[in-house]
This record gives structure tokens, sequence and C-alpha cells, in this order.
């Protein structure tokens, strides 16, 4: 029985893990797209700063400039590598690693 009640905790763990990756609250969640800032943003938040920006470009009978709209922050852009080098100590497989996952 100990098997089995250990089988079940660990699934309710990974599931756990599983839901702080799309949970807006979560710092990890923040983390993993590289900007903390993202905590608390989630889909209803990101819909209703673009509805005021649009509510205060009628209101103002044209575009916004950046000062004038609600700040939205934004997931940091991974670098990522697809190059093979070749170099003095041989082959580097670096990016073809990252595509791979490895």
């Amino acid at each position: 029985m100990e098997a089995i009640d250990s089988a079940r905790a660990l699934r309710v763990a990974m599931a756990a893990v599983e839901k702080l990756k799309h949970d807006p609250t979560s710092l990890w969640r923040a983390e993993l797209l590289g900007n903390p800032d993202l905590v608390g943003w989630g889909a209803q938040e990101f819909l209703s700063a673009g509805l005021v920006n649009v509510t205060r470009a009628i209101a103002k009978g044209g575009k916004l400039s950046k000062s004038e709209q609600v700040a939205v922050p934004q997931p940091k852009k991974k670098k990522t590598s697809y190059a093979v080098r070749v170099g003095p100590g041989g082959i580097d497989f670096s990016g073809i690693k990252a595509i791979l996952g490895g």
C-alpha cells in the first residue's frame, strides 16, 4: 500500500508544479518568462490593459504616446543560437543541443 500512496503523492506534487507554470500569481512563472514584473499579470489583466488603452485613445481622438499607455510587462525573448561553430577546440554543437533540448 505504501507504493500506491507514494505514487499518488508524486502525481499530486507534479500537478502542483505544472499549475505554477500557468498561474499568473506565480513568481516561478515570471522567472521562467524572464521578467519578474509579470507576477499578477494573467489573461484578464492583459485584456483590461488593452481595453484601457483603447478607451484612452478614443477619448483622445488619436494615437497614445508611450507615456499615456498602460505599461504592460512583456516576457523577455530568449536568445537561441542554432549555429555550429568550428574553433581551435573542435566543433561546438551547443546550438544543436539547444534545439534538441540537451
